[in-house]
């Protein structure tokens, strides 16, 4: 009889650990700004966000629309701001992170500060 052996293949995993709400509320030109913790064991790429269902604009100060976030048996924390999404003061605000694939990878609630 044969051994069965397994092997971990290692995983993709992103938690949001910080959001911040800048701008005015229900203004365009207003941002968030979400900070980003590489909890998994692999490199993962966002080629993805979006807010409350609706596909986002990253801008990670590179004029790139993907960040990737890398590994080296620590984990990595990067920031992504998040443009124009108008977002208004007391809502809640869903963030779901996807790569490349469109696989999901990481989400997370938050809600804008009142006035």
């Amino acid at each position: 009889m044969g051994a069965l052996t397994f092997g971990f293949m290692g995983s993709t995993s992103l938690t949001i650990t910080k959001v911040a709400f800048n701008g005015a509320s229900n203004s365009t030109a207003n941002t968030i700004i979400l900070s980003i913790k590489n909890t998994g064991t692999k490199t993962v790429t966002v080629g993805s966000i979006k807010i409350n269902g609706i596909l986002a604009t990253i801008d990670n100060g590179a004029n790139t629309t993907t960040l990737t976030y890398t590994t080296s048996g620590t984990t990595a924390t990067g920031t992504v701001q998040v443009d124009n999404v108008g977002w208004l003061n007391g809502n809640p605000y869903q963030f779901n992170l996807y790569d490349t694939s469109g696989n999901g990878i990481g989400s997370y609630q938050s809600t804008a500060p009142g006035p």
